[in-house]
């Protein structure tokens, strides 16, 4: 059989600066490319695949990278760090080169953390035994620009749900209270336990930015059980 090979765009050591588990330390490995073309997206140099994927600010190499090679990078920042964030783009679109990475991280101990859009959730099956933490983000159509919340956040939910699993949902000045409505039924309809972060973006207009996100967390903690405001905290410390 033919080893699928990545595409990564970058592996570095850094700081979670999101969700549940923001402030911890980890390994990134951001993969490239992505089946959204969010208007609001922080990371859009990774929706296509470079020539070369960057290690740590000044070592490049070239794309594809194959298995080998990226567990003795994950593995040369030494045990102390224990997580992998396994992020993009959209890391689920090379769920083939995850289902062969994946068990070899969890065999040398470390944990899965995968961030994504929860928009594939047959991907998801194929790789989600070998996964620790599940971030979910719902996609606001204020956020995206397109009119829709994708009817596929649901069906991933629900297959994520036996996982580790917290759902961020990013707000703009252009989010309204229907769409976090939208947001709050799709988590509601899988299980009213499942973690809600509500992440504001970070461009937001800081005039009407509490009173708007406080009623935006007041509204979701009336109809789910764990509501949290939480913002980019690598933004705020100037980090990666």
């Amino acid at each position: 059989m033919i080893e699928p090979k990545g595409y990564i765009v970058e592996i570095f050591k850094g700081i979670q600066g999101e969700g549940l588990w923001v402030g911890e330390s980890q390994i990134f490995l951001r993969l490239a490319g992505c089946n959204l073309s969010c208007k609001h997206c922080d990371t859009d140099y990774a929706l296509n695949v470079p020539a070369q994927y960057k290690v740590d600010d000044d070592k490049y190499y070239s794309n594809p990278v194959t298995m080998i090679e990226t567990i003795d990078i994950v593995n040369s920042y030494g045990s102390s760090l224990t997580t992998v964030s396994i992020t993009g783009g959209e890391p689920l679109l090379q769920d083939n080169y995850l289902k062969m990475l994946l068990p070899i991280l969890k065999k040398q101990g470390y944990r899965v953390y995968l961030e994504t859009n929860a928009t594939l959730p047959k991907q998801l099956a194929k790789i989600l035994k070998w996964v620790d933490i599940v971030s979910a983000d719902i996609k606001l159509p204020g956020f995206t620009g397109e009119n829709d919340i994708p009817k596929e956040h649901r069906e991933f939910l629900h297959v994520a749900r036996e996982k580790n699993l917290f759902v961020k949902a990013v707000v703009t000045d252009e989010t309204v209270m229907d769409e976090i409505s939208m947001a709050v039924d799709i988590i509601r309809a899988v299980d009213v336990n499942i973690p809600l972060i509500i992440q504001p973006d970070m461009k937001m207009e800081a005039t009407e930015r509490t009173e708007r996100l406080l009623r935006f967390h007041d509204y979701a903690r009336t109809r789910l059980s764990n509501v949290r405001l939480i913002p980019q905290i690598h933004k705020l410390m100037g980090w990666k």
